[in-house]
């Protein structure tokens, strides 16, 4: 990600910090760009940061980003899922990744989930986290 926005102005990355959830913890990694002339659009922005590499195909190419699009396709997972969320007030654009979202349809909800699998990865490990992941949700909504 910090590859991709570097080509379009220059970044300040803040120290990363612990966000305390409650019931799990999540590294939180703020990112600032300041864009060079001519700016680009706020699409080409997003299609610049979506997926990240914690969502996404890694290395990402056309080839794994379409793989991808079929998998979470074939799961049911929202197509907002792992989407950036952003807007722009006094002349400043402010974007999160919604990596936690719950959708639903009449008396259908959906909480999807996912982890960043790199090869280092520890399957229980990351199966585990999932369900935490899970879990916290469905605790703040009661369920």
């Amino acid at each position: 990600l910090m590859e991709r926005l570097s080509e379009i102005g220059s970044i300040v990355r803040e120290t990363r910090s612990v966000m305390d959830l409650g019931s799990l913890i999540h590294f939180l990694s703020r990112i600032r760009v300041k864009l060079n002339d001519p700016q680009p659009s706020l699409n080409d922005l997003i299609r610049l940061m979506h997926p990240t590499p914690a969502l996404g195909a890694f290395p990402r190419g056309e080839g794994a980003l379409r793989m991808l699009w079929e998998f979470r396709e074939k799961l049911g997972a929202p197509p907002q899922f792992g989407a950036p969320f952003g807007v722009t007030w006094q002349g400043e654009f402010r974007s999160v990744v919604a990596i936690r979202n719950v959708s639903w349809s009449g008396s259908e909800m959906r909480l999807p989930s996912g982890c960043g699998i790199i090869r280092e990865s520890r399957f229980d490990r990351e199966w585990r986290e999932l369900a935490l992941k899970r879990n916290s949700v469905k605790a703040l909504l009661g369920v």
